[in-house]
């Protein structure tokens, strides 16, 4: 306590008390402050209380009481607040043990934070508690489950300071898709699927129920890993751009069938309003065992459609382009066509002022949502090795004015160019489909990226399965 003005000659003696001695108790009732001082300090216990409760401590000197207001709040008041409950797998054949994981909003105390875990079914046993440990915000906790006769969902609630939150697990009597009977559906199954198809009949692996195992149930498998969340998103994520090679058929040109023709795109997670490219010398885009196809009447520039009817293979001409627009060319590169591009395509292109550029959003064409825009076409010889490099790009966004540069990679594309024959034996065959189940997640194996994604993922598998027997 503080008095205005020093403690006169004797000193003072202030009478406290509180509103409820039952939640909060002073050690003394009254509190001395010496001839000459302005303060005092007095001690006050609050108790455990299971709710919160106002008290009003009293001071009181002669004829004049000061108050002020206590809150005192129950133990559970001061514990982190539940974020939620995951479990992974979602779905596990009974028997086997699933991982739960509890969050929380803010950090343990440094008590720790033990949080109730209840199972609404037998079947799924998860511990009791659960302790969150000082200054975590999260734990792990397995969940044994037994074999169940049927598919069942259990609850499985976390509660903290009498807040809950609450996932599903569902137990399985059969996981379909689960050709090695180990609880899940992953890349080993795709493994033992495959081998089913050239040994033994498994009925595991007969996912269509035909009597025979074939390319057929592996589709079926590729389609529920997609499902599960295990398909081929590659490794575009949330990288604000990306590069992708689109495959353009070609049915009406005889003179380039030793060709193949592929657009490029560059994806943005928004609309570009301007965008730039630039291929620098060495670390550009590099062509290895080819060149680079060139239409007598082509150019650097878009071709004109007016000319297809007399002249179809001139849509099939190498040339740049920023969404369909006519480009400015870097003046020194402009006088070279695309068959004197060389190994290495060194150029600079942008949108000529005003024009106005074609951004795609199309999901179904694309695979996702992003925005594209086309700045290049290439046609180059099946034997081809690889199509690489990195580019230079500056994008001002739609409704804004800075200029932002970034780097992208353009990884080669296999399956644009024809090659699907992972282990160069002439053929098409399972032993390729082996090779790339082998490798599904690698960032580092241009030859089995069949899409030039940057991962050897479920789509790949997909490309090279319709290319079987072609």
């Amino acid at each position: 306590m503080t008095l205005r003005e020093p403690a006169p000659p004797g000193g003072v003696s202030i009478a406290l008390s509180v509103s409820d001695p039952a939640a909060a108790t002073l050690a003394e009732n009254r509190l001395s402050i010496p001839e000459g001082a302005t303060t005092g300090l007095f001690n006050l216990v609050a108790d455990e209380v299971v709710e919160p409760v106002a008290v009003i401590v009293s001071m009181t000197l002669g004829e004049q009481t000061v108050e002020r207001r206590l809150s005192i709040l129950p133990p559970t008041a001061l514990l982190p607040s539940l974020d939620r409950i995951s479990i992974v797998p979602q779905q596990i054949l009974g028997g086997r043990t699933a991982t739960g994981t509890v969050r929380l909003l803010e950090a343990a105390p440094a008590s720790g934070a033990v949080v109730e875990v209840v199972s609404s079914s037998a079947a799924a046993n998860p511990p009791a508690e659960v302790l969150i440990a000082p200054g975590a915000r999260s734990a792990d906790f397995a969940i044994p489950t037994s074999a169940v006769g049927a598919d069942q969902t259990v609850r499985i609630t976390v509660r903290l300071a009498g807040r809950e939150r609450s996932a599903e697990l569902v137990l399985k009597a059969d996981v379909f898709g689960d050709v090695n009977q180990d609880g899940v559906v992953d890349s080993f199954d795709l493994a033992d699927l495959l081998a089913a198809t050239v040994g033994d009949y498994d009925p595991e692996a007969d996912l269509d129920d035909d009597g025979d195992v074939d390319l057929d149930d592996l589709r079926i498998l590729i389609e529920l890993l997609e499902s599960e969340g295990l398909g081929g998103s590659g490794g575009s994520g949330d990288l604000p751009l990306v590069a992708r090679w689109i495959p353009v058929p070609r049915d009406d040109c005889e003179e380039i069938q030793g060709y193949r023709t592929a657009d490029l795109y560059l994806g943005y997670l928004s609309p570009p309003s301007v965008v730039g490219v630039a291929s620098p010398p060495v670390t550009g885009l590099s062509l290895e065992n080819g060149a680079f196809y060139q239409h007598p009447l082509g150019n650097n520039d878009p071709p004109n459609p007016a000319v297809f009817d007399v002249a179809p293979c001139l849509r099939y001409d190498s040339h740049l382009t920023v969404g369909e627009t006519m480009p400015l060319i870097t003046p020194t590169f402009g006088t070279l066509d695309a068959a004197d591009w060389g190994d290495n395509l060194v150029a600079e292109w942008l949108p000529s002022p005003g024009a106005r550029i074609q951004v795609l959003q199309d999901p179904d064409f694309f695979g996702d949502d992003r925005h594209y825009v086309r700045i290049l076409r290439v046609t180059v010889p099946v034997g081809v090795r690889s199509l690489t490099g990195t580019l230079e790009t500056f994008t001002i966004a739609q409704g804004q004015n800075a200029v932002v540069d970034r780097d992208v990679v353009v990884h080669h594309c296999a399956a644009c160019w024809g090659q699907y024959d992972l282990n160069a034996d002439g053929v098409i065959s399972d032993l390729d489909l082996e090779i790339m189940i082998a490798l599904l997640g690698s960032d580092d194996e241009p030859e089995a990226d069949l899409d030039g994604d940057g991962v050897v993922d479920l789509d790949d598998l997909r490309l090279l399965i319709a290319a079987i027997g072609t």
